[in-house]
């Protein structure tokens, strides 16, 4: 989950009660954006906001190779 800073109150609780060990969730340091224009480039934390799908999709969706 991501979302502006003074969102997480609204969907905390919610995340909290969600039962798995891979879930993750990013709030920026900025004062942060709502929905998908988080991830606009003309907003200066969107990087932040990407590094952190990035991640996400990485360490959960992307097959790694067995060594």
């Amino acid at each position: 989950m991501t979302s502006a800073r003074k969102e997480k109150p609204n969907w905390f609780r919610f995340y909290s009660e969600i039962p798995s060990t891979q879930k993750r969730f990013f709030i920026p340091e900025t004062d942060g954006n709502h929905g998908s224009r988080a991830l606009w480039a003309k907003f200066s934390d969107s990087e932040a906001y990407w590094q952190a799908v990035a991640e996400f999709l990485t360490d959960n969706f992307i097959a790694q190779p067995d060594n």
